[in-house]
Formats: C-alpha cells, sequence, structure tokens
C-alpha cells in the first residue's frame, strides 16, 4: 500500500508488467474526450459519442503505448457506454479479432444524475456501432440496461475487481470511465489514460492498516492525510466527486470540503428535513406579519410562506441567491430538489469533516 505522501501518479507504464505471484496485470483505461467533457449542455444527452478530438486522442494513444498493450492483451472489457466502446475500438485498431472482447454494466459510468452517463436502448446502441452486435455481453445486455438496480459503488467495484481476479486471463484490458475508475486507480484518469495494475495492488487498493480512519468517503491521495489537510482539500478530496463534479460545484462558488461543509444552502435544507415531520397542517398564511414565524430570509419571494414539508420538493432556485442557471448546474450532479439536497451524502461528509477536524491535535497530543 502506498505510505504517507507516496503518489500513484507516476509515469504511464506502456508495458505489461505481470504480478510475479499470480502472472496477472490489468491495464485501466478511461474514454476519450466525449461531447459532454466539453459542452454543459450535453450533460442532459444520453452516452454521448466521442468527440473529433477524442478520437484524435486515441489514435495518439494507440501510438504512444495503445497498439503495444493491445496486441499483448489476452481480454478486453469494455462499459457498454458509446463513449467507452469507441474508444476500446479505436485505440486497438478497430480490431476486435485478437482476444475476446467482454461487454458488461459491471465498468459502467456511476449514475450522477445527469442524463450523460445514461444509456441508451441496446437497438440504437448497435445501429450506432453495428460492429459490436457479436461481442460477449451484447446479447445479454438488456435493453434498457442503465435502469437495473445497482449496489453501491464501493459494492460494484468490488464485484467488478473480483470478477477481472477469477478471469484465467493474464493480461486484461478494461475501458471504463473517471468516477468510476477513481476507486479502483486512486484518482480521476484524465481523457484516454491508463493505469497499469497488478493483481496484488487490486487486493489491497481499498484496504486500510490504521484503525482511525475514513477510507470509504474519500479518495485514495487523501486517505492518509490529516482532518485539518481534507478540510482544506479541494472537493474531489470526497470520494465519488470526480473532476467534471468539482468543476460544477466550483461554478456555483463551492471549492473545498469546508466550503461545502458551511454552504448555507445546505444547511437550510439539512433544517427543513429535520423539522418538517414535526410541523403540523395549516392553511393560515401569515409569513409576511410582523412577530410571526417564517424563514423568508432563506427563500426567494415566490415561496415565502410554504411548509416544510413544501418546501422540501421545491427546487433548489427556491433558495435566495440560487439563479435558474446555478439550479441547473446542480440538477447536474443528481440535486434537483432541496429534500435532494438535505441528505446529500458528499454535505453530510464535509460537514462531518469538518466537526471532527475541531478535535484533532496535530502535534499527536492528548
Amino acid at each position: 500500500m502506498a505510505q504517507s505522501g507516496e503518489k500513484r501518479k507516476g509515469a504511464p507504464i506502456t508495458e505489461w508488467k505481470v504480478d510475479p505471484g499470480t502472472g496477472k496485470c490489468v491495464c485501466f483505461i478511461r474514454h476519450a474526450q466525449a461531447l459532454h467533457n466539453v459542452f454543459d449542455e450535453n450533460l442532459w444527452t444520453p452516452d454521448n459519442p466521442l468527440t473529433e478530438d477524442g478520437e484524435k486522442m486515441c489514435e495518439a494513444a494507440r501510438e504512444e503505448w495503445g497498439a503495444r498493450i493491445f496486441v499483448g492483451a489476452e481480454l478486453v472489457v469494455i462499459s457498454p457506454m458509446t463513449r467507452a466502446l469507441q474508444t476500446a475500438y479505436l485505440i486497438s485498431g478497430k480490431d476486435t479479432t485478437k482476444q475476446p472482447w467482454i461487454v458488461t454494466p459491471m465498468c459502467a459510468e456511476k449514475l450522477s444524475g445527469a442524463t450523460c452517463d445514461e444509456g441508451i436502448p441496446l437497438d440504437m446502441l448497435k445501429k450506432r456501432l453495428p460492429w459490436i452486435a457479436e461481442l460477449q455481453g451484447v446479447a445479454e445486455l438488456r435493453e434498457s440496461w442503465w435502469t437495473e438496480p445497482r449496489k453501491e459503488e464501493e459494492l460494484r467495484v468490488k464485484d467488478f475487481l473480483d470478477f477481472l481476479q477469477r478471469r484465467p486471463e493474464k493480461k486484461i484490458v478494461v475501458v471504463s470511465h473517471g468516477a468510476f475508475l477513481e476507486y479502483i486507480v486512486g484518482y480521476h484518469l484524465a481523457n484516454a489514460a491508463h493505469f497499469m495494475m497488478e493483481a496484488d495492488r487490486m487486493d489491497i487498493v481499498r484496504e486500510s492498516q490504521r484503525s482511525l480512519n475514513i477510507d470509504n468517503c474519500l479518495s485514495f491521495g487523501f486517505a492518509m492525510k490529516s482532518l485539518h489537510a481534507v478540510v482544506d482539500a479541494p472537493l474531489w478530496a470526497l470520494r465519488g466527486i470526480g473532476t467534471r463534479e468539482a468543476g460544477l460545484l466550483e461554478k456555483a462558488g463551492l471549492k473545498t470540503v469546508k466550503q461545502l461543509a458551511n454552504w448555507k444552502c445546505a444547511k437550510w435544507a439539512e433544517a427543513f428535513y429535520i423539522l418538517a415531520p414535526q410541523g403540523k397542517e395549516g392553511v393560515v398564511d401569515v409569513h409576511d406579519k410582523a412577530g410571526e414565524m417564517n424563514i423568508n430570509a432563506a427563500l426567494v419571494k415566490d415561496w415565502e410562506g410554504y411548509s416544510l414539508k413544501e418546501l422540501l420538493d421545491a427546487p433548489l432556485s427556491a433558495f435566495e441567491g440560487v439563479t435558474e442557471a446555478k439550479s441547473k448546474t446542480f440538477e447536474a450532479i443528481g440535486l434537483k430538489t432541496i429534500r435532494d439536497l438535505s441528505t446529500w451524502k458528499y454535505y453530510k461528509w464535509a460537514r462531518a469533516i469538518v466537526t471532527l477536524a475541531d478535535v484533532e491535535k496535530l502535534d499527536g497530543s492528548s
């Protein structure tokens, strides 16, 4: 396991290097640039294809390392998303015959709430990419495979790593997505980037050697840092927030874990959620009367006077200071209503981390 201060983002390995014990190695590849990586409007279009620049990335990757990796590979495993399939096809030299190719939703992207992480019907996918029709796993895909129930991401990742370990092949290529692969490699891979991992690393990638840890909610590079360091870290320090989500949140003025923990809208949303069950049904609106109970300063005028229960189902633009544009940004990461924000795990994690940082002794003293 990496020691404190050690980084895993070294120079890319461009040759197969197998584990001496098992003889196994996996090359994890993130898809090349797709439309939603460039244009915000494509966050709301499903299963985006690669851009022209994304296709050029694949050509460059093939020339630099991809040809050697695919020639030596004994198995290729790909997400059913168009961008991943295209990336694998182009970096391989458009050759799916040298080794088995398996298409599986086991390594599909995490569903973030944005439409771009959803698939398209299988019939449409096969018309878009006719060459996938005979690949293993395609016939088993359901027409709307991305709507099938899923485990939590950590469990899904574990199942996928177990699947790779059980495979008899020794040299495996996996083409997947940034947020999903971050759980495995420890950081958000750039488009068309790759990471070589031997079998022993897969066994320990998510293990911790410390009794006090919060590894399951931190990206690998922050798992061994102090709480004080995490508090001032960028939002992608929280496991599951990738560079795209962090970039969207930054547009809304939220850059660090501390800023998220102290975000007034999240505090208001949480307060609504806690107190809503304690309210009785009422019909008399007195929010604009002096001396009467109100929460006017938190809301735009059109939403003043509503009950807490009603407000939980309101859009985030009901909050004072959240414009329609910002509300759209939050929708792209799955925050469509005040209720969504009130139970958002990343805010809860951030708030808990900031709270515990107040009782952390940096010198380790009692």
